[in-house]
């Protein structure tokens, strides 16, 4: 015991001369380090800008989405998704068509540049994608099968760890709100129906 006592006290004070005879070299090195976690930190905030802009992007094409969506009043819950795709085949919908085109290549794009720490919470904390999801989901997973497994990845992607930090909230639902106040014909989502959300996308993430 008192050996290694020693030991560690000829370490200490090695390690002291060391620091004692280097400092300078030491202390530039800290500052190359800092500027770099500095360049880091203004990247990251720069993807972060470019990403919350991007999100901000579609808001009247999702708006339509929204209310197609809330309109299907007629059917339960797991039917709404099928039930919106098969609105999409019908050639009078080719406005609400290209609006979830358009929203599924914006979210596969933005999903694919998702920022890192200190940033990637507030990132995953745009909880619309998994609205989105919800409603296109079924459309997705078609189109998925159609064009290949790389079709709208990162979308799926994006969707899953976003679902991950909802589940992390103390919350038992979300809302899908209708635009159409006259009418306000919100769709709640549950914890439950998230977790199987969750379930199905690292399923089909897998698979690919």
């Amino acid at each position: 015991m008192e050996c290694l006592i020693e030991m560690l006290g000829d370490l200490v004070v090695s390690l002291v001369r060391y620091i004692a005879h280097h400092w300078i070299s030491i202390a530039t090195m800290v500052g190359e380090w800092g500027i770099v976690a500095a360049i880091y930190l203004e990247w990251e905030s720069n993807r972060l800008d470019h990403f919350l802009a991007d999100v901000e992007s579609k808001h009247d094409e999702r708006a339509l989405i929204f209310k197609a969506y809330c309109a299907l009043s007629s059917v339960s819950s797991n039917e709404k998704g099928e039930c919106f795709k098969k609105l999409l085949d019908d050639p009078q919908n080719e406005k609400l068509k290209n609006a979830c085109d358009d929203n599924v290549r914006l979210l596969s794009r933005i999903g694919a540049r998702i920022p890192f720490w200190p940033f990637r919470r507030r990132a995953l904390e745009w909880h619309v994608v998994v609205l989105l999801w919800e409603i296109l989901g079924p459309y997705v997973e078609r189109r998925r099968k159609e064009a290949g497994p790389s079709f709208a990845r990162w979308f799926l992607t994006y969707a899953l760890k976003s679902i991950g930090n909802l589940l992390s909230q103390h919350r038992v639902e979300w809302i899908i709100a209708d635009p159409d106040v006259g009418r306000r014909q919100n769709v709640i989502l549950t914890r439950a129906r998230l977790i199987e959300l969750q379930s199905n996308l690292k399923k089909n993430l897998e698979m690919s």
